[in-house]
């Protein structure tokens, strides 16, 4: 007999383009058990960030983020992203330099290559968290 789990949420290492304030940016894998920030829309995401990375320690030393496993949430479902513009609810979704989340019309108008990583369910302004419902599309060939 055959089993399945459902996994919504990986932890992962985090590495050196991940800050303090980057929760809800999406991410991709790049190394072994390693993310980053997407930062193009022909990036493929695979999450966004769950947890804020750690700021300043007590005596306000920067902590190194490469050093902290910090959870994934996978783009399954109705997943938190941070806006990187003005949103609409219905909007496609695809990554911008910084790995925020900017709505675009339809899927034809998806430039070649580009993978948009879910729908707006509700709309927000820049640096808002929204929620989307994660379900890559690429751009029309027909």
């Amino acid at each position: 007999m055959s089993s399945f789990e459902s996994i919504t949420a990986l932890t992962l290492i985090a590495d050196s383009s991940i800050l303090t304030g980057d929760i809800g940016r999406l991410v991709k894998i790049t190394g072994d058990d390693t993310f980053g920030r997407s930062v193009l829309a022909v990036n493929s995401p695979i999450g966004v960030l769950g947890e804020n990375p750690a700021g300043p320690d007590a005596a306000g030393q920067a902590q190194d983020p490469v050093l902290q496993s910090l959870p994934v949430d996978l783009l399954v479902g109705r997943v938190k992203v941070k806006a990187g513009g003005t949103i609409t609810a219905g909007q496609l979704l695809i990554s911008d330099t910084a790995g925020r989340v900017l709505g675009v019309a339809n899927q034809a108008a998806l430039a070649a290559d580009v993978t948009a990583v879910g729908i707006a369910l509700k709309g927000g302004l820049i640096n808002e968290i929204i929620e989307m419902l994660a379900m890559p599309l690429t751009a029309s060939t027909d």
